[in-house]
């Protein structure tokens, strides 16, 4: 491993309430190789265990969406479960027919399957803070900002 990538894993640090915290595990939510690493831990075990169960698997960073038989759920997520002792996964299960999993509603309507938009009650329709660091062609200028 790297010496760059190496310092970005291991020398995190955060200020909480005026105090500066060097975090000790996992890496930070912010890092720009969350999302590389993240695909690596999760991808490589969900791709190597889900392989053994007949079903549809979609991974996105640390979501796992998967279309299993229902005698096979328990058995998956204790599996799952049992890879690390710091990862914990839970289950959601679909009601009337509906699962939603990142921005969409996935709907099973007679073994069709339907996609729809979804937001979480708490979305603001703010996608991207205005004063962050992020390139001004990013930002929805038709929103605006967060007070």
């Amino acid at each position: 491993m790297n010496l760059l990538m190496r310092s970005n894993l291991t020398l995190t640090y955060f200020i909480f309430n005026g105090i500066i915290y060097k975090q000790t595990f996992g890496i930070s939510m912010s890092s720009p190789l969350l999302p590389i690493i993240s695909d690596i831990v999760i991808g490589e075990f969900g791709r190597e265990n889900v392989k053994f169960f007949s079903g549809f698997c979609i991974l996105y960073i640390d979501d796992i969406f998967m279309i299993i038989p229902k005698d096979k759920v328990i058995q998956i997520l204790n599996l799952f479960n049992e890879q690390h002792d710091r990862l914990k996964f839970i289950i959601e299960y679909e009601e009337d027919h509906c699962l939603n999993f990142l921005n969409l509603s996935v709907i099973n309507k007679g073994n069709i399957i339907i996609l729809d938009w979804y937001h979480k009650k708490m979305f603001s329709e703010v996608f991207i803070f205005f004063y962050s660091n992020h390139h001004p062609a990013c930002h929805n200028k038709k929103i605006g900002t967060i007070a």
